[in-house]
């Protein structure tokens, strides 16, 4: 019961913003977030993590027989996604999508 109290109290604070205040920090954080993509994505200890994320999650779904031809399809599939990521936030897709 606490914890549904507390979820709801973090909620009615959020209700508590206006409209303009919610546009205006989801931009604003979605502008920070696209530059550090843009600059911190590829090639760096993230890229590799988020490729094997990709991986982990997308094959282990599959059947144990095809859990290899999975894995080999991702190797080269999931550093594409994370580079195509990287290329959205340095055209500021993300917030183009948001309306900012």
């Amino acid at each position: 019961m606490y914890m549904s109290q507390e979820i709801n109290e973090k909620f009615e604070a959020l209700r508590a913003f206006s409209y303009q205040e919610i546009q205006s920090e989801k931009c604003s954080t979605m502008n920070q977030l696209e530059t550090y993509m843009t600059s911190n994505l590829v090639g760096s200890v993230m890229e590799k993590y988020l490729e094997n994320s990709l991986t982990e999650n997308i094959c282990s779904h599959s059947i144990s027989f095809f859990q290899p031809t999975c894995q080999q399809l991702m190797s080269s599939v999931a550093p594409r996604l994370v580079s195509l990521t990287a290329v959205l936030a340095k055209e500021n897709k993300f917030s183009q999508a948001l309306n900012c």
